[in-house]
């Protein structure tokens, strides 16, 4: 009995030694601790607690049990509290509180500082009520600041928010973080202050969302905007370009957007102003707005501009209509007065005319053959015996086709200079075997008994337009060519390619004659002009003309007097043949510029361009003139001086921009436009947004896919795809030439009569001379543009120019100068690298301009597109896109699949001819560089080459019998190749 007591007793003393243990961590943490020990052992303590053994322990024991109790009503004192204290509903309004009702956690923090050890729950609560006590009036304030931030948001409630709206809102902000910034501690969630930009998007979008479906989006005839179009309406930003492709409705855009502002914004009609560049898009835009809105204001720039100065400065003034007649009067009669400009523009136009220097990498000489036909390189000598020929002397008379425009310029020096020569004549010793040709030097002056070769080398001495073998094959004909005057004792100065690039050529060249005792004697000044009478007609002198005339126009725009024609000469360039072209052109523009405006100053008239710049000058003193809002029509015809212009009244009615335009279609760079101001929007209008229409009403989405791809090589152009609704199978059809362009023509009237015999049909060229090359017996051209077929009477037909058909669209259209000429299409002479002189912004891509007008041009239709090429010399455009296009006439020239090289050039291909007498022969297709011909059909069908020169294996007939031999044996001077094959092993 004693024993269990004791074991019992043992027990006991363990199990309370054990959990006083528990005890001793326990009451320096917040837990509850369970009293439950003390209830079970409540009996054997009353036992102990009278035995002296264990009195220490006893009242060990009966301590603890307090201290359990006291820890445990702590715990839940401060459990409780923690409970009723609620940190986040504080923060939801802490303006309802009071600083001082925190300080009855002083007893809570306190308590729970004295535990040694607590969970992050506690020390969060004891540091949130710190930072509270602390920052109280700091997290009343942010309370506050986030009320302000959310107030900023809402208050733009059923608005479009525009750059104005946004930037004060963003400058509210900003302040409001300048405040917070001063906050050691953040207590709410600031992120709106840097989603602005996503809460502004989101908040448009809403906005747009909601207003989408409005009425006002139906015509009264039922027609309806796009979505795009209301997009772009319902968008008002304070800069708008809206980007609307050919055919997408640009026009019916700006209406849609005055009928909006003024039947669901508020804006009075006089508080707006419409405006376009010419008179004839303008009258278009006040036809369609006047009904409707009579006091909306619709006018040219000019016009707004004119009525600005004349309000200013009280007066009426005279405005020159005639710039383009002034420039042609210059180079038409002014010109012949003076002698030194005659000069000036004879030798520009003879030795500079042309701008292409570039080497590109050839792999033999037919290949060069092949680029140089779709060159024009021939001489002043020629032009002018032609011009001043009663017949068409290309037809009788041998062309001067030179193979270089570097041969072309020094042709022209000599002619210029008065030094007699021949192109290409005959050496002096016949040298001609069945291999070659009859050496043939560049130039022979026939009075000083000299020939001349120009070698297209540089100062290495190696020929950089062919690859390493083809170099090699011209630096050993170079040696040959040298070899050959040593041995016969001729004289042959020489030139070179290098010399042109350094801008030293002509000089190098006058020394050399001079030392070889050939006098220069410049063609008198009777002569120059006489010369220039000879090619003022022709269409090469019309487009020096229009690239002076542009130049001009542009220089206008940008500057205000004479002093950057010099200036512009520092510009950097290539290389100085390039610099010294500029000059010579600057010189010429610099002249006709003073011409012109001495002209129109002693006739007291003032220039568009002037009129604009003088209305910038005298709006400010003026109180009318200021709208809520400014609409321009065809955007991308906006000029540097009508941008400033624009600028300037926008800035004087803090007005807002709606302008609506397609870079695609900008062409009217001759009259000063700028396309780089629609394609950097946002450089030249503050707070820009752009928007795009790309559904088109007008054109097939087969043609839209020709012509898209077509444009956007050019990668300055804006990227948009157009779609539209129709589907029209080869949209885009060729036509081919080869001497009769008139019959070409007629063929396709034939081809538009399977379609509609009362066909409506826009004929366009590249210029006003392009429609002679169509007409003929039963075809005229009426004085107003009307063409008018005896074999077509029900057609609708009319002539105008790509540019003049801006705007328009017809059923059907003709496109009839698809030739590779420099005043083809593209014009290779009005597109002119020296334009980026007066340009905001070079624009790298060749031609850029003239893939521009094609586009136009292409897009014209509603229905089919027609274009009528020179089979030998097709446009560069037209060879770019003949791949997606059905050709009606394929080339009658066969080219055999397995392409049968030219023996001769060969990269040449044979084709089959017809001569005067109808009979066919093989001749190379790079004629007229290449003159290999053969009359043995069959020998090239079969292909049948010899196998030691690589000519063709021709049937002969000897005294022996049949027999096949090579081409290039000469039977009668029984020279060259003698490879012969027996007839009857060759056929078996």
């Amino acid at each position: 009995m004693i024993g269990n007591k004791i074991k019992k007793w043992f027990f006991i003393n363990f199990k309370v030694r054990r959990y006083l243990r528990y005890l001793d961590r326990s009451l320096q943490t917040i837990i509850q601790i369970d009293e439950t020990f003390f209830e079970d052992t409540k009996e054997i303590y009353d036992q102990i607690k009278r035995s002296p053994r264990y009195r220490k322990l006893s009242l060990f024991y009966s301590t603890r049990q307090t201290q359990v109790q006291n820890h445990n009503n702590i715990v839940r004192e401060i459990m409780n509290e923690i409970a009723a204290f609620d940190f986040d509903d504080i923060l939801i309004n802490p303006i309802v509180h009071e600083k001082d009702e925190f300080q009855k956690y002083d007893r809570i923090v306190k308590l729970i500082d004295s535990f040694a050890i607590k969970s992050q729950k506690f020390t969060d609560f004891v540091q949130n009520v710190v930072n509270i006590q602390k920052d109280f009036i700091s997290i009343v304030e942010q309370f506050a600041l986030l009320h302000d931030i959310n107030g900023c948001f809402a208050e733009y409630p059923n608005q479009y928010l525009d750059g104005r709206k946004i930037s004060c809102l963003k400058e509210r902000l900003k302040r409001i973080g300048e405040r917070l910034a001063s906050y050691d501690r953040k207590y709410y969630s600031f992120d709106k202050l840097d989603e602005i930009d996503d809460f502004v998007e989101k908040h448009n979008d809403i906005y747009i969302a909601n207003h989408i479906g409005d009425s006002v989006f139906t015509t009264a005839d039922g027609k309806e905007f796009d979505v795009n179009q209301r997009r772009a309406i319902l968008s008002d930003d304070v800069s708008s370009l809206v980007i609307a492709g050919a055919g997408c409705g640009k026009t019916f855009a700006i209406v849609g957007k005055i009928r909006y502002l003024i039947e669901r914004q508020g804006i009075e009609q006089t508080d707006i102003v419409a405006m376009s560049f010419s008179k004839n898009s303008t009258e278009d835009l006040e036809t369609k707005i006047k009904e409707e809105y009579p006091n909306v204001s619709v006018s040219t720039f000019h016009a707004l501009g004119l009525r600005i100065l004349e309000q200013a400065k009280h007066r009426k003034f005279m405005i020159e209509e005639q710039y383009q007649a002034i420039i042609e009067s210059f180079f038409r009669d002014e010109l012949r007065r003076r002698p030194e400009s005659m000069r000036k523009v004879l030798y520009y136009y003879g030795l500079y005319l042309n701008s292409s220097l570039d080497r590109k990498k050839y792999q033999d000489e037919g290949a060069l053959y092949a680029d140089l036909k779709n060159a024009d390189f021939t001489t002043l000598k020629d032009n002018l015996v032609n011009m001043t020929s009663d017949h068409d002397a290309r037809k009788t008379i041998k062309k001067e086709l030179v193979k270089s425009y570097e041969e072309m310029a020094l042709a022209n020096f000599y002619f210029v200079n008065g030094v007699q020569y021949i192109y290409e004549a005959p050496f002096v010793v016949d040298l001609t075997t069945s291999h070659k040709r009859q050496y043939t030097p560049d130039f022979y002056l026939p009075k000083a008994n000299i020939y001349h070769e120009h070698y297209g080398v540089n100062r290495d001495g190696k020929a950089t337009q062919f690859t390493n073998e083809e170099n090699a094959k011209y630096i050993e004909g170079m040696a040959w060519k040298r070899d050959i005057h040593k041995r016969y004792g001729t004289s042959c100065i020489e030139t070179y390619s290098y010399e042109f690039s350094e801008g030293v050529v002509f000089e190098e060249l006058e020394q050399r004659l001079r030392a070889n005792g050939v006098k220069l004697t410049p063609i008198s000044a009777e002569y120059v002009s006489n010369a220039l009478n000879s090619i003022y007609d022709g269409q090469e002198f019309k487009s020096f003309i229009a690239l002076v005339s542009t130049f001009l126009n542009l220089y206008k725009a940008n500057y205000r007097d004479i002093t950057y024609f010099d200036s512009a000469k520092q510009n950097q360039f290539g290389n100085q043949h390039e610099k010294m072209r500029a000059g010579l052109f600057l010189d010429i523009c610099k002249e006709v510029y003073e011409y012109y405006y001495s002209l129109i100053k002693a006739n007291g008239k003032i220039d568009f361009d002037d009129m604009i710049s003088e209305s910038i000058a005298h709006l400010d003193k003026l109180d009318g003139f200021r709208y809520k809002y400014i609409i321009v029509d065809e955007f991308q015809d906006i000029s540097q001086s009508r941008m400033k212009f624009l600028r300037k009244l926008i800035a004087h009615g803090n007005s807002k921009l709606f302008a609506v335009g397609d870079d695609w279609q900008s062409i009217y760079r001759f009259a000063g436009c700028d396309v780089d101001i629609i394609l950097r929007f946002p450089f030249y209008f503050d707070m820009a947004k752009t928007h795009y229409v790309t559904t088109t009403f007008r054109n097939s989405q087969d043609l839209q896919n020709i012509a898209e791809p077509f444009i956007i090589k050019n990668p300055k152009q804006l990227r948009k795809h157009l779609r539209s609704f129709n589907s029209l199978e080869q949209p885009v059809q060729i036509m081919y030439f080869d001497d009769d362009k008139f019959s070409a023509f007629l063929a396709i009237l034939k081809e538009i009569e399977k379609y509609d015999k009362t066909a409506d049909i826009l004929v366009l060229g590249r210029n006003n001379r392009d429609a002679n090359g169509i007409l003929g017996k039963g075809l005229r051209l009426t004085n107003d543009k009307k063409i008018v077929s005896t074999a077509h009477p029900a057609m609708r037909m009319e002539y105008k120019t790509v540019h003049g058909s801006k705007g328009l669209q017809r059923q059907f259209v003709i496109l009839i100068n698809l030739d590779d000429f420099w005043y083809g299409f593209p014009n290779k002479l009005e597109d002119d690298d020296l334009l980026s002189l007066v340009l905001s912004e070079r624009d790298q891509f060749a031609y850029a301009e003239e893939r521009r007008l094609f586009y136009v041009a292409l897009t014209r239709t509603t229905s089919y597109v027609f274009l009528l090429a020179n089979r030998e010399r097709p446009s560069a455009f037209l060879e770019e896109i003949k791949t997606a296009c059905l050709a009606l006439n394929p080339s009658k020239e066969i080219i055999h699949n397995d392409q049968i090289f030219c023996p001769r050039c060969k990269s040449g291909l044979m084709v089959v001819r017809e001569g005067p007498n109808k009979r066919q022969f093989y001749g190379c297709s790079n004629y007229p560089y290449c003159t290999y011909t053969i009359s043995d059909l069959q020998a090239v069908r079969d292909n049948r080459r010899c196998p030691n020169c690589g000519g063709f294996l021709v049937y002969r007939k000897g005294p022996y019998g049949s027999f096949f031999g090579c081409s290039n044996y000469d039977p009668k001077t029984k020279r060259g190749c003698q490879f012969t094959l027996d007839y009857a092993r060759k056929r078996t």
